[in-house]
């Protein structure tokens, strides 16, 4: 059957041209979210932001932060629909279906009492009111516009799944780090040029000799347990393509980003960094450290931190101390 005929009578009407590029367009989304495994749902995020390396950490929120994101991705759905930024496979395409059939203009009225009904953010209600089109051809140029968006947001999130690994859990007295990495692109770079090649930053996540390719990494921080703790320490290690270590923070480098951050119970902290590595492509690999669990905050500064003769051997498991890491998985440095 038909791409029209699929999509039902709420299809808006289109011109030859405008319906023949839709139906690729529509093809070419189902292609992509075919490419998210089976096993292993998708989950909208922000992408990685290389601008914030250098700066400091930044607490983050629970719900809406990948608002802007899944709005970009499927701009035709009412605000709050879906309710979750998490998609398997069949339930994207299953949603993708019901974006591209949605008609455009669900009148002001309407929006404004479901973005309110939905706690929507002001930037998305504005952007729902301008969604609104003046005419058909307006509805169909926007249609489109929307619809290469969205192609282009599936595919920069396809990546960057690729490029995140989540750590930890109820065996890490709920603390659940995930960690993104992104190449630091030069502004317009192609090619060769895709990394800058200047020497490491003074961010102390370098040692030994510098290399030519840089690569930023975000990571967040979650607490999905009942306690409160503190990260007190950092160990990365950056691998270049021959597995030779390009640079390496050390078990345990003190804090992040010059920090050590107490979560609550439902704190989120983020903070980015980076590193650079001899060869295009590598892995890095590291940990955190933890003080705590503690059920009151004021507490953790009175558990003991080992001493730096202890933490040089890398057991964190010293009685009379209070510490726990969690190991992040190797990622993947890459292009």
């Amino acid at each position: 059957s038909s791409y029209l005929a699929q999509l039902g009578p709420q299809a808006a009407p289109l011109g030859s041209t405008s319906a023949f590029l839709s139906r690729a367009l529509f093809r070419a989304f189902v292609r992509l979210a075919r490419r998210v495994p089976a096993e292993t749902p998708l989950t909208i995020r922000e992408l990685v932001d290389p601008s914030r390396w250098g700066h400091p950490g930044a607490w983050s929120r629970w719900e809406g932060e990948s608002e802007r994101t899944l709005r970009m991705l499927l701009p035709h759905l009412p605000v709050g629909q879906p309710s979750s930024a998490v998609f398997t496979r069949d339930s994207l395409i299953a949603v993708a279906k019901e974006n591209f059939a949605h008609p455009l203009d669900r009148g002001q009225r309407a929006r404004e009492r479901s973005a309110a009904r939905h706690g929507a953010s002001f930037l998305s209600q504005q952007a729902m009111h301008a969604r609104k089109p003046t005419d058909d051809d307006d509805d169909q140029r926007q249609r489109l516009d929307y619809a290469l968006t969205a192609l282009r947001v599936l595919s920069s999130q396809l990546s960057l799944a690729e490029r995140t690994c989540r750590s930890g859990g109820t065996e890490t007295n709920g603390i659940v780090v995930e960690t993104a990495v992104a190449p630091h692109h030069d502004h317009g770079g192609r090619g060769e040029e895709l990394f800058s090649k200047s020497s490491p930053s003074s961010s102390g996540d370098q040692s030994g000799d510098p290399g030519v390719f840089r690569y930023c990494y975000r990571v967040r921080v979650e607490n999905h347990g009942s306690s409160s703790v503190r990260l007190v320490g950092r160990s990365w290690i950056f691998k270049g393509a021959d597995g030779s270590v390009a640079s390496c923070v050390p078990r345990w480098g003190k804090g992040v980003v010059g920090m050590e951050p107490v979560l609550e119970p439902g704190d989120v902290y983020e903070y980015y960094s980076g590193s650079t590595i001899p060869t295009r492509e590598g892995v890095m690999e590291g940990a955190l450290l933890f003080l705590g669990p503690s059920d009151v905050p004021e507490r953790l500064a009175k558990l003991r931190l080992p001493t730096q003769d202890e933490m040089s051997t890398g057991n964190v498991n010293i009685p009379g101390t209070g510490t726990f890491e969690v190991q992040v998985d190797s990622l993947i440095l890459k292009p």
